[in-house]
């Protein structure tokens, strides 16, 4: 028995082109006089590349599982190796560093490497 393939092939008219026209992008006063760089790829272009390609996503989840989903673990330097104060507040912070929404610190560390791994930088807001 064989299988029919469908092709979608997605055309635009002359009617549908819209130019673009450029806008101002004034640098704020505090950041005049240094260089700015845009992005090679805007971050748009970036979450579109993770929606459209199945391979790239499955390696952006699996470099972010490898990366961060293996657990962690805190050391320390002292030569007093018992818990002190400081080290159960840590860890009590990082046992549960979100309450209301019950997530675990590993869970927020794979997501915040997804995130660099899809688009090139991420942030931990604390």
């Amino acid at each position: 028995m064989s299988e029919k393939i469908y092709t979608e092939v997605w055309t635009l008219s002359e009617d549908d082109v819209v130019e673009v026209q450029k806008e101002s992008k004034q640098i704020p006063e505090e950041f005049r006089g240094l260089e700015v760089v845009e992005p090679r790829y805007s971050f748009a272009d970036m979450l579109y590349f993770m929606d459209v390609s199945v391979w790239h996503k499955r390696c952006v989840l699996k470099k972010a599982a490898l990366v961060a989903g293996l657990g962690w673990t805190l050391t320390t330097e002292d030569d007093d190796k018992n818990p002190d104060e400081a080290y159960n507040r840590i860890m009590a912070l990082l046992s549960q560093p979100n309450s209301n929404y019950h997530e675990t610190f590993s869970n927020i560390i794979v997501k915040f490497m997804q995130d660099y791994f899809s688009l090139g930088n991420s942030w931990i807001e604390v």
